[in-house]
């Protein structure tokens, strides 16, 4: 006759040790998968702005070497030289664009996008994707600047790149059809493409920086642990730790760092290495080429 023996249950110290194990494995597994993470965003975000310039650089190819303009304007006119990319938009029945600006309604994502398809460097580009960086969590959560009585669809950007102010081309600036994408000494280390980080409804303009003056503008993009990703004229991209801890308390919170001494337009005192290397790959020693 067989004995059936109920089998035994776990005492509690076997459980709890059972417990402390799986603690422990976690605590070694969430930080190494979130870091598997952070990797396979950057180079997701590096592909992306590679993507972008080589689509800017097949434009100026086939446009006698010229730029198409880096400022993104407030208006779906199109201009001589177009803009790389345009304002949200929505279409009309007759296909004539219509610039939605800050309409709650009409400010969705597919107008973002609608903007993005009517930019000069799209027929080189044929996706939308490459223009969002998946660590660009504003496009889920919004951004600062949007208060509660507000729609949060209308501050969830889509685009997370934009081009330094250089890029930028003004009808009212003569010195701006000298333009030459061959022009630019040293293509390998000046910045074509940065993550943008505008805090409104869309990334308007360009990114505003004034090199050598040891001063911010306009953030970058504060997607990746402490660094950024860049887009250069020869078409490569990099990806740059930042050394200053003010350089991303001022990307992350322009308000705290004016706080504590170094917003917007500011001088960094003491001085600030991160500004160091910025200096050396913006496209041109001034903001703008004729000046500032």
């Amino acid at each position: 006759m067989r004995n059936h023996r109920t089998p035994e249950a776990f005492t509690l110290i076997e459980l709890l040790v059972v417990i402390a194990i799986i603690g422990m494995l976690l605590a070694i597994l969430i930080p190494s998968l979130k870091a598997a993470k952070e990797i396979a965003s950057v180079a997701n975000c590096l592909s992306n702005e590679k993507g972008l310039a080589q689509g800017y650089i097949l434009y100026a190819e086939q446009n006698d070497d010229n730029f198409c303009s880096g400022y993104v304007f407030p208006d779906v006119t199109d201009r001589d030289p177009p803009s790389w990319v345009k304002p949200p938009l929505v279409y009309n029945a007759d296909g004539s664009q219509v610039y939605v600006g800050t309409d709650p309604v009409r400010l969705t994502q597919e107008a973002r996008k609608n903007g993005i398809r009517e930019g000069a460097i799209y027929p080189y580009v044929e996706s939308v994707d490459l223009y969002h960086c998946p660590g660009d969590r504003r496009i889920i959560k919004g951004t600062s600047r949007r208060t509660g009585s507000e729609p949060l669809s209308m501050y969830q950007c889509f685009r997370s790149y934009g081009m330094p102010d250089f890029y930028s081309i003004h009808v009212d600036r003569p010195y701006d059809n000298e333009r030459k994408l061959s022009n630019i000494r040293v293509p390998s280390q000046k910045i074509l493409f940065v993550e943008d980080q505008y805090d409104l409804y869309y990334n308007i303009d360009g990114w505003s920086y004034y090199p050598y003056r040891q001063m911010l503008w306009d953030p970058l993009g504060n997607y990746h642990n402490k660094s950024c990703t860049f887009a250069f004229v020869d078409g490569h991209a990099e990806h740059h730790k930042w050394r200053d801890n003010r350089t991303m308390i001022f990307m992350s919170d322009r308000q705290m760092a004016a706080d504590m001494g170094f917003g917007k337009n500011v001088k960094f005192d003491p001085h600030n290495v991160d500004l160091d290397w910025l200096d050396a790959h913006y496209p041109a020693k001034t903001r703008l080429k004729g000046g500032d």
